[in-house]
C-alpha cells in the first residue's frame, strides 16, 4: 500500500499513514496525530483527550526518535511533509505537481515485481512491525 499525503493526515488518518508500506507526501502536507489535543477543540474543556489507541502510540516511535515522537502524541505537534522526510520517517516529499508522478512510478516499479515475491518480503517485514505494535500496544 502506498500512501499518497495530499493535505491534512491526522488522527486516524497519520496511523493508516504509518502503517502503509511506502509514504510519499506533498512537502506542505501536514501529519499531526491530534488526540491528546482534542482539549483544544471549540466546545470540549483543556481536561479533554484521547489515548491514541488506533496505533498511533506504537507507529509514531517507530518512525521519529523518540524526543519527536513524544512531542507528536503529548503535545500534538504538527509535521511538514518536507520534516518527516528529513527525519527518514517518510520515503518521500515532493512538491505538489509532482504528488501523481511520484507515487504512479513507484506503483509501476512494484508491478515490475513478482506478486509470489513481494507477498512474502512484506509479511516477514511485517510480522517483525506486528511484534513491535502488539508490545507497544499491551
Amino acid at each position: 500500500m502506498i500512501a499518497k499525503v495530499n493535505g491534512t493526515v491526522s488522527g486516524l488518518g497519520a496511523s493508516i499513514m504509518f502503517g502503509a508500506d511506502l509514504i510519499v507526501a506533498r512537502e506542505d502536507a501536514e501529519i499531526v496525530d491530534s488526540h491528546m489535543a482534542a482539549g483544544e477543540v471549540e466546545g470540549y474543556g483543556a481536561e479533554f483527550s484521547v489515548v491514541p489507541g488506533d496505533g498511533g502510540t506504537a507507529l509514531i516511535p517507530m518512525f521519529l526518535p523518540p524526543a519527536l515522537a513524544k512531542e507528536a502524541l503529548l503535545l500534538a505537534r504538527r509535521f511538514t511533509g518536507r520534516e518527516l522526510a528529513q527525519y527518514g520517517a517518510i520515503n518521500y516529499a515532493v512538491p505538489a505537481d509532482r504528488l501523481d508522478e511520484t507515487v504512479d512510478g513507484l506503483a509501476r516499479r512494484l508491478l515490475m515485481r513478482s506478486p509470489y515475491v513481494l507477498g512474502w518480503t512484506k509479511r516477514a517485514a511485517n510480522r517483525a512491525i506486528a511484534a513491535q505494535i502488539a508490545r507497544s500496544l499491551d
